[in-house]
């Protein structure tokens, strides 16, 4: 893989610059969940080793963080970075990937899955949704899911003003404002509450993943002697249609489908 194509840095950007290293650092730090103080090293230590280009050494650190628990969209971003710059397509995919279920808007990891997929080595012609599925997506992921859940709590508050000013105004003019109103604001209340609950599901899905095998045959049946139907390459995004016992089931964004060993993929 060509390292020499440029990605976007979101936490770094720099050479040497040791001020900035802290401040990006300390801005990673707030946006993980639960992040104990005593990652804060831990941290310093990885986005000094990726300043340093010792990729493997960011790595190292960066996944000590995420098997401790530790979830945040950046935390993804630049574990992808490092991984892409290590030359590890498919963990870098991966990780973009996380990314983006964390954050589907995130406009930098956007980006370099973009560039991280021109050299994945499968072009698969892609079956192109209905569009008015698109546009519901795409709606859905205007915000993030703790927006809209947050947008669906103000809804629902204006839902009760509107029902206190409908039982208790004496102006038939308010009751009718508000009862109308109120049967809007409820309408909002229910679409962002779903809008909100779809994407926590998706975050938390897992019928998605990464092929991780440089070439990979996959087969009619889940068994070893299966009829082999194709060849998919590492970095491909699949979906899972089905498990049973060490295979899955996966389907292509050309519509192809077959089966692979789970130890092939990475669950995104």
């Amino acid at each position: 893989m060509d390292t020499q194509i440029t990605i976007k840095e979101k936490s770094i950007n720099s050479v040497k610059h040791h001020l900035h290293i802290y401040l990006s650092a300390l801005l990673l730090l707030f946006s993980v969940s639960g992040f104990a103080f005593s990652a804060q090293d831990s941290l310093l230590k990885a986005q000094e080793k990726y300043e340093q280009e010792a990729y493997n050494e960011a790595i190292q650190t960066y996944e000590s963080l995420i098997k401790e628990g530790y979830v945040s969209e950046d935390l993804y971003y630049n574990i992808a970075n490092a991984f892409f710059k290590n030359n590890q397509l498919a963990q870098a995919i991966l990780y973009y990937e996380r990314c983006l279920k964390q954050n589907p808007n995130h406009e930098d990891a956007l980006f370099n899955l973009n560039i991280a997929n021109l050299q994945q080595a499968d072009k698969l012609t892609v079956i192109p949704d209905f569009f008015i599925y698109t546009w519901i997506n795409n709606l859905i992921s205007f915000f993030t899911s703790d927006s809209w859940a947050y947008l669906s709590i103000a809804f629902i508050i204006l839902v009760f003003v509107g029902l206190y000013f409908y039982l208790f105004s004496t102006s038939i003019k308010i009751k009718k404002t508000a009862f109308v109103l109120g049967i809007v604001f409820f309408i909002f209340f229910a679409a962002t509450a779903m809008f909100s609950y779809q994407l926590k599901t998706i975050q938390t899905s897992k019928n998605t993943a990464i092929i991780f095998r440089p070439s990979l045959v996959v087969k009619s049946t889940p068994k070893d002697n299966g009829t082999d139907l194709f060849v998919i390459h590492e970095g491909l995004k699949v979906k899972i249609e089905d498990e049973y016992t060490l295979w899955v089931k996966i389907i292509l964004s050309n519509g192809n489908e077959g089966w692979v060993k789970k130890t092939d993929i990475a669950i995104i």
